[in-house]
């Protein structure tokens, strides 16, 4: 267990998370997490190597570069963050069904979540 560090995400969100997940972001190069709520709100967290490496154990405040509603309640999410790809490809699963997927997110994601639904770009059904 020596390899592991763990630490607590203390009340990032005002809901339970319901699924987060760690992804190489090669555009900026840092490594990000995404957390997905109970209630839709997603956030992504920048992950300072030093910041964490100072820390052995205990609470590392995380603070989101992003911070974003999705349309439908998610059940998980998954990134693919392949170096040839100019951003990440989010992929979220749907308690509806429906997947959602999204090529990288900046400061004007939840307008451009917006958008895409009405345009039916993102809502794949399976």
């Amino acid at each position: 267990m020596e390899n592991f560090r763990f630490f607590r995400l203390d009340k990032i969100h005002s809901d339970s998370i319901r699924s987060m997940v760690c992804y190489n972001n090669h555009q900026i190069g840092l490594k990000q997490i995404v957390t997905v709520s109970r209630d839709s709100e997603a956030k992504i967290f920048n992950v300072d190597e030093k910041l964490i490496a100072m820390y052995s154990r205990g609470l590392v405040n995380f603070l989101p570069e992003f911070t974003f509603n999705l349309p439908t309640q998610i059940s998980t999410v998954c990134v693919l963050d392949d170096q040839k790809l100019p951003l990440p490809i989010f992929v979220f699963g749907c308690m509806n069904g429906q997947i959602l997927v999204f090529l990288g997110f900046d400061q004007n994601a939840s307008q451009s979540i917006e958008s895409h639904e009405k345009n039916g770009i993102c809502n794949c059904k399976l």
